[in-house]
């Protein structure tokens, strides 16, 4: 059976989570239909609670700085700050260590992709670290 879930069934660290995922890969196409929405628990008197997972990450890591499309800025748990443990997460992520990790392990991706993927990920952590949330640094 399928439903229709709304963003407030969305916890905060699910959406920061596909967020920092989204904007590390450049993800240009991110929209609710490559959203799948898993049932966790029946959340008791909390409501229902649901975890997103990503998929279709055919507009991913592409070779030039593009626009990407983000529908999660308009969700209000974007604008909800990091917490500190998605802060440490976020500093910790090494764009330079990954350009080697991609570079060996995804034998076909090209260098402009690497750049890309580098690029946003040091833009993620300048842009945490300046204290801004998902949703602004999803619209910049």
């Amino acid at each position: 059976m399928f439903y229709d879930h709304g963003t407030s069934s969305f916890s905060v660290s699910t959406v920061h989570r596909v967020g920092i995922l989204d904007v590390r890969i450049l993800n240009t196409d991110r929209h609710a239909g490559n959203l799948l929405v898993r049932k966790v628990n029946d959340g008791g008197k909390f409501g229902q609670q649901v975890e997103l997972i990503p998929i279709d990450h055919g507009l991913c890591v592409p070779e030039s700085l593009e626009d990407p499309y983000f529908e999660w800025i308009h969700w209000p748990q974007a604008s909800i700050p990091f917490s500190e443990d998605e802060l440490d997460y976020i500093e910790s992520l090494d764009p330079y260590q990954n350009w080697e990790l991609s570079r060996n392990e995804l034998i076909m991706i090209r260098e402009a992709c690497l750049r890309v993927l580098t690029l946003c990920t040091i833009f993620l952590k300048q842009a945490a670290g300046f204290g801004l949330c998902l949703a602004e640094i999803g619209e910049r």
